[in-house]
């Protein structure tokens, strides 16, 4: 398991902040809250999938580390070659308009846990090596990450148990 950096950590603690303030507005005012989610675009050849994916923060279980990932439905991303991560970039300034980072992944397992349960219809993609990948380019991104608690409240549109045996077959290997 990749351990994440002290700037992740600051957004984790940042996240979990903002869910417990807005833990009593309704879930309809949070649904739209954009910060949660990315656009994905898997493609193979010139064939290409788009979806959503959705940022969750975990602790682990096991040692109650940190970790961060992109939950995906596997159909997105199954059978391609590459994923493309439509970041949100950071505003330096309330006033500047909203800036897109593209960062591509190949689909593998560097990148990519898809449960070994085939009924199971989620897949995490890491977000270590990819923090620490867009740090280096001086790439500074604002997503905010959510908690599996977080799943009905929010209208989420995945399985909290899906999640929780993604999240368990993850920290197994």
């Amino acid at each position: 398991m990749i351990l994440i950096n002290n700037m992740t950590n600051l957004k984790i603690l940042y996240s979990i902040t903002l869910l417990f303030l807005f833990e009593n507005i309704s879930a309809q005012m949070l649904e739209g809250y954009e910060s949660s989610t990315i656009q994905i675009e898997a493609k193979k050849g010139l064939n290409k999938k788009n979806g959503t994916g959705y940022f969750f923060g975990f602790t682990s279980e096991k040692d109650k580390s940190s970790y961060t990932a992109i939950v995906v439905n596997k159909d997105l991303i199954n059978g391609s070659e590459n994923i493309q991560l439509y970041f949100n970039k950071e505003k330096v300034n309330e006033s500047d308009k909203p800036e897109t980072y593209l960062y591509t992944i190949p689909n593998n397992k560097e990148y990519v846990f898809n449960d070994p349960n085939q009924e199971n219809k989620l897949a995490f993609i890491h977000m270590g090596k990819i923090y620490n990948e867009l740090e280096k380019k001086g790439v500074s991104t604002s997503e905010i990450y959510m908690f599996p608690n977080f799943i009905e409240m929010l209208q989420i549109p995945i399985s909290n148990k899906d999640l929780q045996e993604l999240k368990t077959s993850w920290e197994k290997k």
